[in-house]
C-alpha cells in the first residue's frame, strides 16, 4: 500500500513540475513589443554577445507597419503550429503572399483527388477576420506523378484544383512536388504546368512554382524551363535549402544565394518573378555531415543559454555560429540566423531586385520580423 501511495505522490509531483516548466517556457516565449528599433539595441553587429541575442530573441519593434516597399515577401506556414496565427496577426502588414500547407493531390481508385491534409477552416476564418491585403495561396502537394500519362487525369486534376480555389476564394496556389530536375526532364510535366497556368489565369488566379537551385542545364532543358518561366507568375527559389554535405560552409551561405540567383537571372528569369528563399531555422553540425540536423531557432536559443561569451561571425557565408558540446562528446557547431545575417540576405534581394520567401515562420524568432 505504501509503495503504491509513494508512486502516486511521485507521479503527481512529476506532473506538476512538468506543468510549471511548460508554463514558464510559454511565458518566456511570448513575443514582447519594444519601442527601440534593433539597431539601437545593438543587434546588427558581427560581434554579438550571447546574452544580447538571447535577451532580444522574443522582442520586436512595436511599429509593425514598417515594411520595405522594394521587396515582396512570400511566407509559408504550418497552421498546425500554435503560434502560427499569432505571428500572422502581429506581422501581417509585412507580408504580401501567404502559403499554408493545406492540400495534397493523390491518385486514388476514383482518379485524382484533392485531399485536405492540413486544411483548417477555423484558422482560415480567423485569418480573414484580419481583413488584410495578404494574397492567400495554399500549397498543393503533388504526391504521385503517374497521372500525367492521360489527358483525362490531367484535366481532372486541374478541374479539382480550380474548384477548390474558387469555392474558398483563394487568389491562386503553390504547386509542390515537381522537383526542378523532374519536370525539366519530362515534357509532359511541363505541358501540365502550362495548362494549369492557363486555366488559373482565365479565372484571375496565380501560380507559384518552387524551383531548386541546381545549375548545369542542357540547352534542351533550358528551352523547357523558359516555357515554364513564361507562364508561371512567381518562382520560389529554394536558396533556404543548402546541400547537407556542404553544411560546414554555411546554413544558407550568402555566396551560394548570389550564385543561384545569378544562374536563374542569366537564363532569362525576370528578377521580379523570383522569391529568394531565406532561412529562419538553425542547424547542428557534426563532423559526420550525415548527422547534421535542422532545428528551430527557438531550440537554438535554448542551447545558446548554456554558453557564455560571443557568437562567432564567419565572413564567407555571412552567418553566425557558436560551438556546442554535450558531455563526453565532440564539439559541434550550431549555425543560426541572426539579424546581422538576415540583413545581409535582404541586401542581396534589394540589389538583385528579387523578393524573399520565408519558410516555416512559426519556427522563427519575433526579432527577425524587425527587418522584414
Amino acid at each position: 500500500m505504501n509503495t503504491k501511495f509513494n508512486l502516486l505522490i511521485f507521479f503527481l509531483v512529476l506532473s506538476l513540475s512538468f506543468l510549471v516548466e511548460n508554463k514558464q517556457n510559454s511565458k518566456g516565449h511570448t513575443p514582447k513589443p519594444v519601442d527601440t528599433p534593433p539597431e539601437e539595441r545593438g543587434l546588427l553587429r558581427k560581434k554579438l554577445s550571447n546574452g544580447k541575442f538571447i535577451n532580444n530573441a522574443y522582442k520586436y519593434h512595436s511599429d509593425t507597419s514598417k515594411k520595405n516597399p522594394q521587396i515582396e515577401t512570400f511566407v509559408s506556414i504550418d497552421t498546425n503550429s500554435p503560434n502560427s496565427l499569432e505571428y500572422i496577426k502581429l506581422f501581417h502588414q509585412k507580408i504580401n503572399y501567404l502559403s499554408p500547407n493545406w492540400y495534397s493531390l493523390d491518385v486514388t481508385y476514383n482518379g485524382i483527388q484533392v485531399q485536405e491534409t492540413n486544411y483548417d477552416e477555423s484558422w482560415l476564418q480567423e485569418f480573414r477576420e484580419l481583413n488584410t491585403d495578404i494574397i492567400l495561396l495554399p500549397l498543393f502537394q503533388l504526391k504521385q506523378t503517374q497521372f500525367f500519362k492521360t489527358k483525362s487525369t490531367v484535366k481532372s486534376c486541374i478541374d479539382q484544383i480550380l474548384k477548390e480555389c474558387l469555392s474558398k476564394n483563394y487568389k491562386g496556389m503553390v504547386l509542390e512536388g515537381l522537383s526542378y530536375w523532374d519536370f525539366l526532364l519530362v515534357p509532359e510535366k511541363v505541358d501540365f504546368i502550362i495548362q494549369l497556368c492557363d486555366e488559373l489565369h482565365k479565372n484571375g488566379l496565380i501560380l507559384v512554382l518552387p524551383a531548386h537551385t541546381h545549375g548545369g542545364l542542357t540547352e534542351k532543358q533550358l528551352k523547357l524551363f523558359a516555357k515554364v518561366v513564361e507562364k508561371v507568375d512567381k518562382i520560389h527559389l529554394k536558396t533556404n535549402e543548402f546541400e547537407p554535405m556542404l553544411a560546414h560552409m554555411g546554413l544558407s551561405p550568402a555566396f551560394w544565394i548570389k550564385d543561384s540567383l545569378n544562374y536563374f537571372i542569366n537564363n532569362d528569369v525576370p528578377p521580379k518573378k523570383i522569391f529568394m528563399g531565406v532561412h529562419f531555422k538553425a542547424k547542428i553540425l557534426h563532423e559526420n555531415w550525415s548527422k547534421n540536423k535542422l532545428i528551430s531557432s527557438q531550440k537554438a536559443v535554448r542551447l545558446l543559454k548554456r554558453k557564455k561569451g560571443q557568437l562567432h561571425w564567419e565572413a564567407y557565408p555571412e552567418e553566425h555560429y557558436f560551438d556546442f558540446a554535450k558531455q563526453n562528446k565532440k564539439i559541434t557547431k550550431v549555425r543560426l540566423s541572426t539579424l546581422t545575417s538576415l540583413k545581409a540576405r535582404i541586401e542581396i534581394a534589394k540589389n538583385m531586385n528579387v523578393g524573399i520567401s520565408l519558410i516555416d515562420i512559426e519556427q522563427a524568432l519575433p526579432t527577425y520580423f524587425d527587418l522584414i
